[in-house]
């Protein structure tokens, strides 16, 4: 007789991986333009800081978990994220690149700004007959105590996809958390700023809601 597996879990549980993130910055130097590359193709958890910004659902008590892939990423090293949460309800988790930040009073102003991220939905919830599900993944900047996002794209399928924010102005840019000024400063004056994505979810389903995990 095979072992029984435990292939459900009474929470939402999406599990995400993240392999390769790429920032572009096009920035002013006099009359000219010049673009700088950020990459980060080994991901590793010690190079990245994760942390709950928005937490809506009904027992305020949703989580993100982080750990390394060394393999089968995009493609090999990933970080892996999981959401654990309780519907109704929705959770913003932010993800801060500690090795991509940009000094416009001291590297110059900024005209604009494109992220790519390769991503994967590692459990999307229509196997099994389960509804389905996608997860959201938005650009996102701090500066000067405000955590900013902008652009709106979703993964909602179990293989590696590249999303991508193109040309963002700092009018793109929405103020979501910290005491800020309501934009970015893109401008010789701007602070120094560090790069990173948003990752989201949400359930308008009441209670516990399995997500197959196997």
């Amino acid at each position: 007789m095979a072992p029984e597996r435990p292939c459900l879990r009474t929470l939402w549980q999406p599990l995400i991986g993240v392999a390769v993130v790429l920032y572009t910055i096009v920035f002013i130097i006099g009359n000219a333009q010049a673009a700088r590359l950020f990459s980060d193709g080994g991901m590793n958890t010690f190079n990245w800081f994760s942390n709950l910004l928005e937490d809506t659902t009904s027992g305020q008590d949703a989580a993100a978990n982080t750990s390394n892939g060394f393999t089968g990423g995009n493609p090999d090293a990933y970080i892996e994220v999981e959401h654990v949460y309780t519907g109704p309800g929705a959770l913003k988790v932010g993800h801060t690149s500690f090795d991509s930040f940009y000094l416009p009073q001291f590297d110059g102003a900024l005209s604009v700004l494109t992220y790519s991220i390769d991503v994967n939905f590692f459990n999307t919830p229509g196997h099994g007959g389960l509804p389905p599900g996608a997860v959201s993944f938005l650009a996102m900047l701090f500066q000067g105590g405000g955590t900013y996002q902008a652009g709106f794209q979703i993964a909602t399928a179990a293989v590696w996809a590249t999303l991508k924010f193109a040309n963002l102005l700092p009018t793109d840019f929405v103020l979501i958390d910290g005491i800020a000024p309501v934009l970015p400063d893109f401008s010789v004056f701007g602070d120094l700023m560090l790069l990173g994505f948003l990752s989201g979810n949400g359930s308008g389903f009441g209670g516990q809601n399995p997500t197959q995990l196997c």
